[in-house]
């Protein structure tokens, strides 16, 4: 089997994952039988949702003109499109992670900042921001001040505020927890949104961070004996970039007692509490 044939299939896969994740991740959050959520948690990580399933759209598109299975040289609406919704992407789970570590350190900031308008005008300022830079880059993406400004802006500005942000609502629950019984706060933090969020930030870190430096070396003259090497690592790193798009909904079902009780509910299933009694007979 070609590589080109393995890749178009492990892409389908990640799209078929994606569209039926986020639109799980959907449902629950729109859902008025699911568990009590603030209204800009629900739109965030709707939009995040929402987001993903477009940009592996688009990633798809991208990966079959690669492969040379369409022929996309006259529309670029799908690169431009797909390279806006990448770093979208990356700053919805800024704002999320933004807002949870100011729930954690000022939470009446949150309360008098963080509504559901302020949210939305947010999101959609940061959209239409990410379209005019995917089309900038499109123009000039062969000159050094795009490398280092797609590097600033797309990866290392998000990269630094969600290691940064993590650090310290990690050092903080582990303060916290010393200072209450340990089981009631990993059981608040099971059922809460900040947990959920530490996973996605480490998932974001761990497969974003290969697929930026080998950006990073895609601009590099790369030696001729080592191009075909080169190569094949990148492909790997791009398709582990997808991941970043698709495991959300095994991360939030993983890392959230809320929302894992309320997918159950959805797919109608009955969850059994620890404890429960049963009569097997």
């Amino acid at each position: 089997m070609e590589s080109s044939t393995i890749e178009v299939i492990f892409c389908l896969t990640m799209t078929f994952l994606s569209y039926a994740g986020n639109t799980m991740i959907i449902l629950v959050m729109t859902s008025p039988q699911a568990q009590p959520r603030a209204k800009t948690t629900r739109i965030l990580f709707s939009f995040l949702a929402i987001n993903d399933m477009c940009f592996i759209t688009c990633f798809l598109f991208m990966m079959m003109e690669y492969c040379r299975l369409i022929d996309m040289r006259d529309l670029n609406i799908a690169s431009i499109l797909g390279v806006a919704l990448r770093d979208y992407s990356n700053w919805i789970l800024v704002v999320i992670s933004t807002e949870r570590f100011l729930c954690i350190f000022r939470p009446l900031t949150v309360k008098n900042c963080c509504h559901k308008r302020c949210v939305i005008t947010v999101l959609v300022t940061m959209f239409c921001t990410q379209v005019g830079l995917s089309v900038f880059r499109h123009l000039y993406h062969d000159s050094m001040f795009y490398v280092c400004f797609e590097l600033s802006v797309s990866f290392a500005s998000p990269f630094i505020i969600l290691t940064v942000e993590t650090i310290f609502i990690v050092v903080k629950l582990r303060k916290i927890g010393r200072q209450q019984i340990g089981r009631n706060v990993q059981r608040q933090l099971n059922n809460s949104a900040t947990g959920l969020l530490i996973a996605a930030n480490i998932c974001f870190i761990i497969t974003m961070l290969p697929y930026r430096a080998i950006f990073i070396f895609n601009v590099i003259d790369i030696h001729e004996e080592n191009y075909h090497i080169f190569r094949t690592v990148r492909k790997i790193v791009v398709q582990l970039m997808t991941l970043n798009y698709v495991l959300n909904f095994f991360l939030y079902f993983a890392f959230n007692a809320n929302f894992r009780q309320d997918t159950l509910k959805r797919i109608g299933c009955k969850q059994i509490t620890v404890g429960q009694s049963t009569n097997d007979g």
